[in-house]
């Protein structure tokens, strides 16, 4: 998390309990295995840019 905020990243966390309260249960990824709860899933991360954003050397590499 520390090198997201300090590239200035945009990173989601439910880690603030101010926000969103205490745990109310906590199941680890081996045991959510074990119980069948888990399914095939993938994660898509999506970064738009804008024309202002881009420049040649983005894209081209510098000249």
């Amino acid at each position: 998390m520390r090198q997201a905020k300090e590239a200035d990243f945009e990173v989601d966390s439910m880690d603030d309990e101010e926000v969103f309260g205490p745990v109310f249960l906590r199941l680890g990824f081996a045991e959510a295995i074990e119980r069948e709860l888990l399914t095939d899933y993938q994660v898509a991360v999506v970064d738009f840019i804008s024309n202002g954003d881009l420049g040649s050397e983005s894209v081209f590499g510098p000249a």
